[in-house]
């Protein structure tokens, strides 16, 4: 019974620190290919690209702004803090996407995810790209 009582104090803890644990960016809640399209069709979502420039001009994913995660800007991102955000670059080896998330999540917007497949996961998919 003590075993199962100290399995259930960690669990717990565990469940209660998750909004510190994805403030402090260790972790991010992931949206797949297909909820991303619908968030996008449907008006629901802001995209940013985390990319280089040039792979953001060579193709984006459509309504996906620009903001440099190496040198995050603010005013890329939407005034209201309630704003349902999504961050993607490259692939899931690239972490600039974390990095982007990680910023807005320091700035105060409450709901951040990462789309980890990237840019190349969303034409692997046969998904839109625009270029600009």
């Amino acid at each position: 019974m003590k075993k199962c009582l100290a399995c259930f104090v960690f669990i717990f803890s565990f469940v209660l620190s998750a909004p510190e644990r994805l403030r402090a960016g260790e972790e991010f809640n992931f949206i797949s290919t297909e909820e991303l399209a619908k968030g996008i069709q449907d008006k629901s979502l802001v995209v940013v690209d985390c990319n280089r420039p040039e792979t953001y001009q060579n193709g984006h994913i459509p309504t996906a702004l620009y903001m440099n995660s190496s040198v995050p800007d603010a005013k890329v991102l939407p005034k209201d803090k309630n704003a349902n955000l999504v961050f993607y670059c490259k692939n899931p080896k690239c972490m600039a996407s974390h990095e982007g998330a990680k910023f807005a999540l320091s700035q105060g917007y409450t709901k951040v995810r990462v789309y980890p497949l990237g840019i190349d996961g969303w034409e692997q998919a046969g998904m839109r790209v625009e270029t600009k």
